[in-house]
């Protein structure tokens, strides 16, 4: 196989979890490992935060300022995780980004943008009640172009 597999993470040991089975399954299909962090910016908090400028440009350069902090603080995430991955699948080929959005819709657009092949995401949420109000796993299966995988990233 010489496609692509893409898995999210955040800051989260269970999406370390779900990022060390992403890496694994690269290693052993010779594919290409793109650990991609989403971002979003509250726009609602940041305008009110600014609302004493009277300047609207003022805003919009808050907005924008804010913009580039999550995207900042996102790569940083991808870059930390993708440094972790590398000590143990050293041999694995890593892309590390930010993207703007929610996590299922930025793991679908960039399955579309890059021919992925596979999806990885964990199990986090996908126990309880919250399956009946949807999960990040649950999102990406119902929209993905791709094959998911899904892996158990809670203690056993």
């Amino acid at each position: 196989m010489t496609g692509i597999i893409l898995t999210g993470v955040d800051r989260s040991e269970t999406a370390l979890r779900a990022a060390e089975k992403a890496a694994s399954l690269a290693q052993a299909l010779h594919t290409e490992l793109h650990v991609i962090s989403a971002f979003s910016v509250d726009l609602t908090r940041t305008v009110r935060a600014n609302m004493n400028e009277r300047n609207p440009s003022a805003i919009v350069t808050a907005v924008k300022r804010a913009t580039e902090v999550r995207e900042q603080e996102a790569q940083e995430t991808a870059d930390a995780v993708v440094a972790q991955l590398a000590k143990k699948f050293g041999d694995v080929a890593f892309v590390a980004r930010a993207a703007e959005g929610s996590p299922s819709s930025v793991l679908v657009r960039e399955a579309q943008e890059h021919s992925a092949e596979v999806i990885v995401v964990g199990n986090k949420r996908v126990q309880g009640a919250s399956r009946i109000l949807g999960s990040i796993a649950r999102s990406v299966a119902a929209d993905a172009p791709c094959d998911v995988y899904i892996a158990h990233t809670h203690e056993r």
